[in-house]
């Protein structure tokens, strides 16, 4: 089994559980989905100033915080394991597949520029269709 099988039969299993383990599955199975590039990331939630983000290497927490007296932002991340991932973050993940589906679309789309990904493409997109 691929691992866009592997998405299709974990988000089937998210959908049917609706646990936080199950959920955790799916987003382990869309990291393994990402292209080896430190350019793509998918946004899980936010949290005041802190966004959760998963890539290639999996769940990131970046913080966001803006300079005294200068219009400047500074960020800073840090990779986080799966169990770290808040709660209310998971969840919003479970009730809003499609929008994590979609940037995971988005970025075989950008990638199919790079390389030919079109198969992954059309049975990634598929399986937006069907679950989602």
């Amino acid at each position: 089994m691929d691992e866009v099988d592997e998405l299709k039969e974990r988000l089937s299993r998210m959908k049917r559980k609706g646990d936080m383990e199950s959920v955790i599955a799916m987003l382990q199975t869309m990291s393994s989905l990402m292209p080896p590039s430190e350019d793509f990331a998918i946004s899980l939630g936010k949290r005041g100033q802190h966004e959760y983000l998963l890539d290639r290497g999996g769940p990131l927490l970046v913080t966001m915080t803006q300079e005294e007296y200068l219009p400047f932002l500074t960020g800073n991340q840090r990779r986080i394991r799966y169990d770290q991932i808040p709660e209310d973050v998971i969840r919003s993940v479970m009730s809003r597949p499609r929008e994590v589906l979609d940037q995971l679309r988005d970025i075989y789309v950008e990638q199919s520029k790079r390389e030919n990904v079109s198969s992954k493409l059309d049975r990634l997109v598929a399986i937006i269709m069907e679950f989602v």
